[in-house]
């Protein structure tokens, strides 16, 4: 594990946030946190993700639901294409995979409204393999430590994909990626950034300027 990921990882250890979807494997309940976590922040989806669960626990519950049930739960986070999304989703996975959410990232990236982003985070967060995975908090945390522009197409960029391996030990891929999100949330923010408090400010060049310029 490279010094920096072994840096982040202790760091979140103490500092990371806490959601009820970083503590299962289970690969219908990721499944459905990153179709509710899409566009919107963690802490407006804990409530609706844990009522979700209880009314909907497993595919077979969520693929014989009427829309209007789905719609109820979760139509306050807006965006109400989840609700049909999943509602497509799990009739699907209920007919073409006996109800087992795929773990493939290509088969999932088949399913109504799963892109790049969800199919991999699936895939990472249910088994612990490697696959890159960029998201707003990761580019950010990447181009200011590497001092290399970010841009709207960053998350699709193949040297965003090849530098993120230096953030992500392999012996804990989890940890890693809620280890970088969580940087890139609390510390290594859009605006104001508390460069001071990051566990690896010390080979940050953005932290390196910010001192020079202070």
């Amino acid at each position: 594990m490279s010094s920096v990921a072994q840096k982040l990882i202790n760091w979140w250890k103490i500092n990371g946030r806490k959601f009820p979807w970083r503590e299962t494997y289970d690969t219908y309940r990721i499944f459905v946190a990153e179709i509710l976590l899409h566009r919107t922040r963690a802490e407006n989806v804990m409530g609706v993700y844990e009522k979700f669960l209880e009314k909907f626990p497993d595919v077979t519950a969520l693929a014989t639901a009427r829309f209007t049930d789905v719609d109820a739960v979760i139509g306050k986070l807006g965006l109400r294409w989840r609700s049909i999304m999943l509602l497509d989703a799990a009739r699907r996975i209920l007919v073409q995979f006996n109800g087992s959410v795929p773990t493939e990232k290509e088969v999932l990236m088949k399913l109504p409204g799963v892109g790049e982003y969800i199919a991999s985070a699936v895939v990472i967060f249910s088994s612990g393999k490697f696959l890159p995975l960029l998201d707003t908090n990761i580019v950010r945390v990447i181009s200011r430590y590497l001092d290399i522009p970010s841009y709207d197409g960053s998350r699709r960029s193949e040297k965003y994909r090849r530098s993120v391996t230096r953030f992500v030990g392999l012996e804990d891929v989890r940890n890693s990626y809620f280890s970088i999100i969580d940087l890139g949330a609390l510390v290594c923010r859009a605006s104001a950034p508390s460069c001071p408090v990051c566990p690896i400010r010390e080979t940050c060049e953005y932290a390196a300027k910010t001192a020079k310029v202070r």
